[in-house]
């Protein structure tokens, strides 16, 4: 039971990928629960945020205003994570993984390799310091290059392993370092959330009764301080990647269009990785490269590991020109894309879907029942959003209460229907937190 807020920090405290960006809110992807530290339940009883959200009120004061803009971007934030942890087929195999290593923390001692397996799982989804550069000195203007590098992990025992990491080097045009970041999981993860986060706040200042303007010019201005804060790269660098090889200077069309692609490789089946693979011809072709190239070989080793990274940057770089105009275009361009690897669209959706229903399938019969309740609802949730999405709708899907700064919980979308109706997410918290001790204590323990 949380009895205080630093009860669910600790908890998300070692896994927390998203804690350099999401400073107001906090998503435990390990126990899926959900803290907002500095809203409480007078904060959500001063304003009708869901008549807001819903636009049932054709314009906004601009007391509403700056109370939406403190709540509602906030929660969609973090909203985006839980669907995306439960209802991509990333998050069925994420929960896949928990539901494994939860399960032999119980069982025999032979089973425990589930436990390090989800141990390393965790530690994937964003790299230690040790893989990134940062010379924040450099990174004083607006105008950055970049460059694609490969390299390794090291494993436990020190050594060099083979499995790749894409590194992104973002540089001044006189060719000095800014910074180099992992291409990770964790990209993906925050370009859908923070896309999302824009959605609502553009949303709202198109509410706004007047100073529509000058809202608009300091979310563009926090925008790009987001995107060129050499810091936060890790979490930008989808969007950086779009920007660039369209051409994009629109901030907020480029984070929208990364993000589209971004929740489309979230929903990879396997079968896409091994038939890229395959088929990096034109890829070659177009950069002038051999297929015995540092590059080549890295990237057909991310795909056989199914890294999520290198399926990204390989559909970004080969978008055709115009993608970004609009949004029937990007995913025109997505699907050309695709086929210049010889993937069609249409049996990668088919594939995905088939995919994730299988693994939610075994996991709506795991053992544990708050693994349960989250796979019927990513399963729920999962049939009725768009494969195209541009704005999440919130108020239709199944989402759980929340934890206030006051320790209240409160159900911000509520269904008459929800799988989460009535529920005390204390018991999810219960349930989930005390597994993960055993995981990071097991898996600190494996020498």
């Amino acid at each position: 039971m949380v009895e205080d807020f630093d009860d669910l920090k600790k908890e998300s405290y070692r896994w927390n990928c998203f804690s350099k960006i999401d400073t107001e809110g906090v998503f435990s992807l390990s126990s899926f629960t959900i803290g907002l530290e500095n809203i409480e339940l007078r904060d959500i009883e001063s304003i009708d945020y869901e008549g807001i959200y819903l636009n049932l009120h054709e314009e906004i004061s601009s007391d509403d205003y700056f109370k939406a803009k403190r709540l509602l971007p906030l929660i969609i934030h973090e909203f985006t994570h839980f669907i995306d942890a439960t209802s991509t087929l990333w998050g069925a195999k994420h929960m896949t993984l928990i539901n494994d290593g939860y399960a032999a923390t119980q069982g025999r001692e032979g089973d425990l390799y589930k436990c390090k397996l989800l141990f390393d799982h965790f530690k994937r989804l964003s790299f230690p310091d040790y893989y990134n550069v940062v010379n924040k000195s450099n990174g004083t203007s607006i105008s950055w290059k970049w460059s694609l590098t490969c390299g390794r992990e090291f494993g436990h025992h020190g050594k060099i392993t083979d499995k790749p990491i894409l590194f992104v080097r973002f540089l001044t045009l006189s060719d000095n370092e800014i910074v180099r970041k992992p291409l990770s999981i964790l990209s993906l993860l925050e370009t859908t959330a923070m896309a999302q986060e824009f959605n609502a706040k553009s949303r709202l200042i198109n509410q706004l009764r007047e100073g529509r303007e000058a809202e608009a010019a300091i979310l563009e201005r926090e925008t790009l301080e987001y995107i060129y804060d050499p810091e936060l790269t890790e979490y930008s660098v989808c969007t950086h990647l779009l920007a660039n090889t369209q051409g994009c200077e629109d901030v907020g069309v480029s984070l929208k269009s990364a993000a589209m692609l971004a929740r489309i490789v979230l929903n990879a089946p396997d079968s896409v990785f091994t038939r890229m693979r395959s088929n990096l011809s034109v890829y070659i072709k177009k950069f002038r490269l051999r297929n015995d190239d540092e590059v080549v070989r890295e990237l057909k080793r991310s795909l056989k590991n199914l890294n999520y990274g290198a399926l990204y940057y390989l559909l970004v770089i080969l978008l055709p020109k115009g993608s970004v105009s609009s949004a029937r275009a990007m995913q025109d361009g997505i699907k050309l894309s695709m086929k210049s690897y010889g993937i069609d669209i249409n049996d990668y959706f088919r594939n995905s879907d088939d995919q994730f229903y299988k693994l939610n399938d075994a996991l709506m019969n795991s053992n544990m029942p708050s693994i349960v309740r989250l796979s019927v609802a990513g399963r729920k949730n999962h049939g009725v959003i768009n494969k195209y999405v541009d704005s999440l709708p919130m108020n239709t899907l199944h989402l759980p209460s929340v934890y206030l700064g006051d320790l209240n919980q409160h159900n911000f979308f509520p269904l008459e229907d929800s799988v989460f109706k009535d529920y005390n997410v204390d018991i999810m918290f219960d349930e989930l937190s005390v597994k993960n001790k055993f995981i990071t204590d097991f898996g600190d323990g494996c020498l």
